[in-house]
């Protein structure tokens, strides 16, 4: 026992350190007994879980191999079905019976621009709209255009033009209109009047005869004199 001169009193005996093997017994191995879940893997996404539970002895589990086997599952699914739209899409750009069906459809005549010459007459740009799913020759156009009520006069154009499938193409003509249609039209005083064009178009492939029957209205347009659209 030692005394303490500055205090003059006896302290307590010092602790007899304890041996190694009596620590090993009272605490178990040293760094702690592992245990089968310290052992396992870190599963995903429960990372964050261990670390906001604050315990050592948070849910560590190994990656079920079933998990692994569902996802590789679900991205085979999905690349079929991208590789199954591709394809389909290449197929319907393709030939070969690709894209759409043969349809043959009768085709109509409109007036897409009507402008009064000085000579009196009226010079028409018609236009020609396939709406068949194949190109088509358009031979000749017979029509009667109608100003209101009036009928201007009698429409007879050459044309032989080819014009693919779900398109239009424009062509031109003249027409000396009768003298009530003229009348009509100057008494529109600018704002719109309504036509009808009634009439045929035929063409060689096919060779066939397609009537039609068309009606709009035709408005001056701004800024040009003696022009209507």
């Amino acid at each position: 026992m030692v005394i303490d001169c500055r205090l003059g009193v006896a302290p307590r005996p010092l602790a007899r350190p304890q041996s190694l093997k009596t620590r090993r017994q009272r605490n178990g191995p040293i760094g702690g007994t592992l245990t089968a879940r310290s052992q396992g893997v870190l599963r995903f996404g429960e990372c964050g879980k261990a670390r906001s539970s604050g315990s050592p002895q948070a849910a560590l589990e190994p990656l079920p191999f079933k998990h692994l086997f569902e996802a590789c599952t679900d991205m085979v699914r999905a690349l079929r079905f991208y590789l199954f739209v591709a394809c389909a899409a290449l197929t319907g750009c393709g030939g070969g019976g690709g894209g759409l069906p043969k349809r043959i459809n009768p085709p109509v005549a409109s007036v897409q621009q009507l402008r009064a010459l000085p000579d009196g007459r009226w010079e028409l740009d018609l236009r020609l709209q396939n709406f068949s799913t194949v190109p088509m020759t358009f031979g000749t156009i017979e029509a009667d255009l109608r100003i209101g009520e009036t009928s201007a006069g009698p429409i007879f154009l050459q044309t032989d033009i080819e014009i693919a499938g779900q398109y239009a193409d424009v062509v031109s003509t003249t027409l000396s209109p009768s003298a009530a249609a003229r009348e009509a039209m100057a008494g529109a005083k600018g704002g719109e009047i309504p036509y009808r064009l009634v009439g045929s178009i035929s063409a060689s492939k096919p060779d066939k005869r397609f009537p039609f029957d068309h009606a709009s209205r035709l408005a001056p347009v701004p800024g040009v004199p003696n022009t209507y659209r």
